[in-house]
């Protein structure tokens, strides 16, 4: 039963989690939904919902007052992946977290493609971008394997796959959308931390008059701010979802199985108790670190820093993940440096 399941469980071979989502034995794959709801409801920790999650408190200058008047911008690459055919939304139903069936031509939606065991293949932009047709982007450099990921268990259905990566605008802030794009250009809603805004997506995008543009770092500085993890920096393939913060906004509870979703409705029937959490951190200014760098506590090492982006001289702001081991403490130490790192919120 889905309730006793051990780690070693949760790694049982592809084809037969496959078989479950898919195959005739589909109704105990109702039946452990049923049990998930359950779990949730008893669970004497059910009542306990994450910490509310807020922008930096220290990003409140000129850019972040500019991002609120007229919007802010900045241009990029991702990863496109276009699903279409008659079988593309009952099949990317079973793969992915995200409820795409209840999505409307024209929305947008976070995303988890999970592998069977429920570790992390991708987090997903996805826009419905027609009856029969998804577009799904990711940072450049992860498509390969998200591709790969989908068409493992794509036999027998009518959904095509193409990958490309193609050039991004992103806009943030309080911009409506041009109406007067070319057609070839897809126009996916941007929602995160409660900052909204647009991603414009092809080889037609251009930014938008008015918006002001941000240069790489200005823009990596408003991704750290907004905890927005990153593939590569905050998310592997070696990710649990539940420890970055990522699942409220990606996964549905309602839905039918999909992929990998024992570990992500285990860890959600326990409050989301991980043995690390992606946290927003700030660093004194002066202090000589990178990414990677171990965060430590009376000498012990607690955490590490997975993103760096510098505020005009002033703290510097950061993500990073906490193991249990940081207990309550909010103040941490990186190597020889004579600054603290101090914990702002968790994602």
């Amino acid at each position: 039963m889905y309730a006793i399941h051990n780690d070693e469980e949760d790694s049982e071979s592809e084809g037969r989690e496959q078989h479950e989502v898919y195959g005739p034995d589909a109704y105990r794959c109702r039946a452990r939904r049923i049990l998930d709801s359950v779990l949730r409801l008893t669970s004497s920790s059910s009542n306990i919902q994450p910490e509310a999650s807020t922008p930096f408190p220290v990003f409140t200058g000129a850019l972040f007052d500019t991002m609120n008047r007229s919007g802010v911008g900045f241009s990029g690459r991702r990863d496109v992946i276009r699903a279409s055919g008659a079988d593309a939304v009952t099949y990317l139903q079973g793969q992915m977290s995200q409820d795409l069936g209840a999505m409307a031509v024209g929305s947008s939606a976070w995303s988890l493609l999970l592998q069977p065991q429920g570790k992390l293949t991708a987090m997903l932009h996805v826009t419905r971008v027609g009856a029969e047709e998804f577009v799904l982007t990711t940072d450049v450099g992860t498509g390969d394997e998200a591709l790969a990921r989908l068409q493992r268990f794509r036999l027998r259905v009518d959904c095509e796959l193409t990958l490309t990566t193609e050039p991004v605008v992103s806009v943030r802030g309080g911009v409506e959308a041009p109406t007067d794009l070319p057609e070839s250009v897809v126009v996916a809603g941007f929602a995160w931390q409660g900052v909204n805004g647009f991603d414009f997506i092809g080889n037609e995008a251009t930014m938008p008059e008015g918006v002001v543009e941000l240069n790489e770092e200005q823009a990596e500085l408003l991704r750290i701010s907004i905890g927005l993890p990153k593939m590569g920096a905050e998310l592997t393939e070696s990710t649990i979802p539940a420890e970055a913060g990522i699942v409220t906004m990606s996964a549905s509870f309602t839905k039918g199985c999909y992929t990998g979703q024992e570990l992500v409705a285990r860890i959600d029937s326990r409050a989301n108790n991980t043995p690390r959490r992606l946290a927003r951190l700030t660093l004194d200014a002066g202090m000589q670190v990178e990414a990677g760098d171990e965060l430590t506590l009376d000498g012990a090492v607690v955490g590490r820093l997975t993103s760096i982006g510098s505020n005009e001289g002033s703290a510097t702001l950061a993500l990073g993940y906490l193991t249990r081991k940081a207990g309550d403490a909010t103040e941490f130490k990186v190597g020889e440096n004579d600054g603290s790192v101090r914990l702002a919120a968790f994602v």
